[in-house]
């Protein structure tokens, strides 16, 4: 939703063109942060025998993927590279938790109410990106991520859960958060 004004004021209106490519690397980019801890748990645990199975399994299947969307050139590798990360993800998860504190089932759980209100708010940020148009880009990109934000705010606070969460990160922040020395 908000590729074209923020490639356009990124990287100039040479590369408009190629916005569809980037529209596509984030539908990976919503869920390649949060995916990616399995590394760090198996690291944390001293599993590093099994991220290093991991690790190649996922390059195998990133790189095949992307070896088949050459064809389509850019456009073509950008999709071959999100299919075969939503591919590899459920193999890699099941693999790098298993025997683990962690459970997939726990994952999940964790990640569904946030994936699920950043989808409905990738939807909510593209509708008003085909109603709402400026002629700056800047104006653009602010409209589409305030949309997206709003609606990710609203509907995550109307989830089941959510205020449980929020209480977590507040005590999470006053751990991390200096004392104020007397």
């Amino acid at each position: 939703a908000c590729s074209g004004p923020l490639i356009a004021i990124a990287l100039g209106p040479q590369w408009h063109e190629d916005t569809s490519i980037f529209s596509v690397l984030a539908i990976v980019a919503m869920m390649q942060p949060t995916a990616s801890l399995w590394g760090i748990m198996l690291l944390g645990l001293g599993r590093s025998k099994r991220l290093l199975t991991c690790s190649v399994i996922n390059a195998a299947i990133f790189i095949t993927g992307m070896a088949i969307g050459v064809y389509w050139k850019g456009i073509g590798v950008a999709i071959g590279y999100a299919v075969s990360y939503y591919i590899a993800l459920p193999i890699i998860l099941v693999y790098a938790f298993r025997n683990s504190p962690v459970s997939v089932r726990d994952f999940a759980r964790d990640i569904v109410r946030p994936l699920g209100a950043s989808i409905v708010a990738s939807v909510a940020a593209l509708a008003l990106a085909r109603f709402v148009h400026t002629d700056s880009h800047v104006i653009d990109l602010i409209i589409r991520a305030a949309g997206f934000v709003l609606s990710f705010g609203v509907l995550f606070f109307l989830m089941p859960g959510s205020k449980a969460d929020l209480a977590l990160i507040k005590r999470s922040a006053s751990i991390l958060r200096p004392k104020a020395k007397a």
